[in-house]
């Protein structure tokens, strides 16, 4: 679509020279291809002679703004904010303009020419093929969690690694280093299980906000690393170190299986509170009246331990029991 100079008047829309667009406009947004003409056409110098609280819009290429003079000019307060869709490097490495509160980003698709909508097309038909083959998605956004919500028997393997994962951090202590292992039953779901390991991991932390559409990113933020492996054994293990959780899926939820090498004498399922203590040789002292009146069941691991699932706890309970066991609350 091309507007020119009578259509523009009679919708309203004044042409003027680049120089003098600087310091009249309010908004500035970028809708031209990325040539050397344009590389760095708003960066220090044309951000000077901008009015004071302009906004800044790119949605056409990255390197046309360039995002550290951006930044800059951001922080000291003479641009009041930018909306950007393109980055010079993807995936964009300027941590601070991405999460800078009055910048939005947005992921960009540029799918305006005849090759691209070509290729999306393409590209969507051979994501059903590989959904429908059971080979998971690839390529887009969302792709862990879009791979688990069609399917239940999907979304409960990825929950069993999320309520595993939560585990495993409390009693490993945060670790920023597992090995996930799954069984043939979740072939193709290794990126999801990955999400909902990190999604666990960070939620016991206390990071609220954690989902499968951002785990990936909040991953690298954190420095997590997870290896994935096969497990001959029909059940999900994480492990960091020495120290793993397993377990399975159910309809009634998450089932933890084993401590380490230490067996459930029977399965236990990860709801309400679960206090976990691995020493093998420490006597720990008997429950409070308080805190007996709310056990739901306790049991000794076979090779020593000791796990307890409570009801809901109140402040003080939670206190006393931390003095003698990890606590995890699902």
């Amino acid at each position: 679509f091309k507007l020119n100079f009578q259509d523009a008047a009679k919708n309203g829309i004044r042409w003027v020279p680049l120089e003098q667009l600087w310091f009249q406009a309010d908004y500035i947004s970028v809708h031209v291809p990325l040539i050397p003409q344009t590389e760095n056409l708003i960066a220090a110098d044309t951000l000077a002679k901008c009015k004071k609280g302009v906004k800044i819009v790119n949605v056409a290429r990255g390197g046309i703004v360039n995002e550290a003079d951006l930044l800059e000019s951001i922080n000291k307060g003479h641009t009041a904010g930018a909306a950007l869709d393109v980055f010079a490097e993807e995936p964009p490495s300027l941590s601070a303009l991405i999460e800078h509160p009055k910048v939005i980003c947005t992921p960009h698709l540029g799918a305006s020419t005849n090759e691209a909508q070509q290729r999306v097309g393409s590209e969507i038909a051979e994501n059903i093929v590989a959904l429908n083959n059971g080979t998971g998605l690839y390529g887009t956004l969302n792709a862990a969690a879009l791979s688990t919500v069609l399917d239940e028997a999907k979304a409960q393997w990825v929950r069993t690694a999320s309520a595993l994962a939560h585990t495993l951090s409390v009693i490993a202590d945060s670790p920023k280093s597992l090995v996930l292992r799954f069984p043939k039953a979740a072939t193709g779901l290794k990126k999801a299980l990955m999400a909902g390991a990190v999604v666990g991991l960070l939620q016991a932390s206390g990071n609220a906000g954690m989902n499968l559409i951002n785990a990936e990113i909040n991953a690298k933020k954190e420095g997590i690393n997870i290896n994935v492996e096969p497990n001959p054994e029909n059940e999900l293990v994480i492990c960091a170190g020495e120290i793993s959780v397993s377990g399975y899926p159910s309809p009634a939820g998450t089932i933890i299986s084993a401590f380490n090498t230490s067996k459930m004498p029977v399965p236990l399922i990860a709801i309400g509170t679960l206090a976990i203590n691995l020493k093998q040789n420490e006597v720990i002292k008997e429950f409070s009246d308080s805190l007996k009146a709310k056990l739901s069941v306790e049991y000794g691991l076979l090779g020593g331990g000791r796990v307890a699932l409570f009801n809901s706890l109140n402040n003080d309970e939670m206190e006393e029991l931390s003095q003698s066991f990890n606590v995890v609350q699902f």
